[in-house]
């Protein structure tokens, strides 16, 4: 015999699963509705934040601009007394070179020698001529010359001396005796 079943149980379980189904469906919409609204707020949150943040350095980057705007004067300034101080510097340097290369002259002349001429060039080069008793005297200046130490440390003062010329000056003393000429050349140490 053929059984049949009266009650439509497939269909209502079919209409039950369509409900859950729909019910899924409105709360999955929902949750995305609901993530999406809260990703917006944070996300218009995080875009204001950034935007607070850039007007912040725009403000300080402006201040920035206005403080170099006044050390433009100051280092015009600075490099303008660091070049006079380096020129005074230099006066100082070269006016103590004479100073000490007329010192070491005084050390070291014997009282037979005398300078006709000096000279001191920029590069820290010199020139004496001048005229002495006799060979020996002018000798001596050359040696003395060599070793003179002025500073107080023990370095030499000068550098390359060199006695470029020595010969019998014009004429004679009454002594007979002929003087002799020199040109001594060498540097500042």
């Amino acid at each position: 015999m053929i059984r049949i079943n009266l009650l439509p149980i497939r269909e209502t379980l079919r209409k039950k699963d369509l409900k859950v189904f729909i019910k899924d469906c409105i709360l999955g919409a929902g949750m995305t509705l609901i993530l999406m609204i809260g990703a917006y707020f944070f996300y218009d949150w995080d875009y204001q934040y950034v935007q607070g943040q850039a007007a912040s350095e725009k403000k300080k980057r402006d201040e920035l601009v206005e403080k170099n705007k006044q050390l433009i004067p100051l280092k015009n300034e600075e490099m303008r007394l660091k070049r006079q101080v380096e020129e005074s510097r230099k006066l100082v340097e070269r006016k103590e070179s004479i100073a000490l290369l007329l010192e070491a002259v005084s050390i070291t002349i014997p009282d037979e020698v005398w300078l006709d001429q000096l000279e001191k060039h920029q590069n820290q080069e010199f020139l004496f001529q001048g005229k002495g008793k006799d060979n020996k005297s002018v000798m001596k200046f050359l040696e003395d010359l060599k070793n003179v130490k002025v500073k107080d440390d023990e370095t030499v003062f000068f550098s390359e001396v060199k006695l470029k010329e020595l010969s019998a000056a014009q004429g004679t003393q009454e002594s007979g005796d002929q003087t002799m000429v020199f040109h001594i050349a060498g540097s500042l140490k």
